[in-house]
């Protein structure tokens, strides 16, 4: 029985790619660099991660400089980040269930202020960010500290996420993994549970 539910922040929690976007032409326009992409192939670049958007375009700082202009507009626009319509409900449900929710992102502490700024910060019994320091998924560091802080046992944790290295971090960890391919990127992966709706989501929380 599963009794954890961890979800990805960025794709799953909050609509965050349109705001990723906005954020890529402002670092552009910051560093002098003329954006040659449209939105839409931003868009699938920052589906995979935002280095294989960014790293390209070539500009003209370090990788860390690149970083912290990210963070930066991050935290300037954190009360434009929205939540996916349905993830009030979904939240909701399964603590109605008898399970607990938590976060698991690569984003930073700027996720808290985002949480409290949507009024979803009183649903989660825990949220591990990037400030922790932990390696990139789809390395499972990240979510054993999770584990072994709240004490879980992975056997009862799903991690839930909008790409394929949430739910192979979460495999790695012992869990298993549902993918939300909202994008219909992910045809030919496999993997424990496989969502194309939110409310896809909520169903399958009732059966697990």
């Amino acid at each position: 029985m599963i009794r954890h539910l961890i979800y990805d922040f960025d794709g799953t929690i909050s609509d965050s790619y349109p705001i990723f976007v906005r954020i890529v032409h402002d670092i552009a326009k910051d560093f002098g660099v003329v954006v040659k992409h449209s939105d839409e192939e931003l868009l699938d670049r920052l589906l995979i991660n935002v280095k294989a958007c960014m790293e390209p375009m070539n500009f003209p700082c370090t990788p860390r400089e690149r970083a912290e202009a990210f963070w930066h507009y991050q935290k300037l626009y954190y009360k434009d980040f929205k939540p996916f319509p349905e993830i009030e409900s979904i939240l909701q449900k399964a603590i109605s269930l008898g399970k607990k929710n938590y976060i698991y992102t690569h984003s930073g502490d700027v996720v808290f202020d985002m949480l409290k700024n949507m009024g979803l910060d009183g649903y989660f019994s825990g949220v591990i960010t990037a400030a922790k320091g932990f390696p990139q998924k789809p390395a499972p560091d990240a979510l054993l500290y999770l584990c072994n802080t709240y004490q879980l046992s992975p056997e009862e944790c799903l991690m839930i996420g909008d790409r394929d290295i949430d739910t192979r971090a979460g495999n790695n960890a012992g869990m298993k993994g549902c993918l939300w391919d909202a994008y219909s990127r992910y045809s030919d992966y496999d993997t424990d549970y496989k969502i194309r709706t939110l409310q896809e989501l909520s169903a399958l929380i009732e059966t697990i």
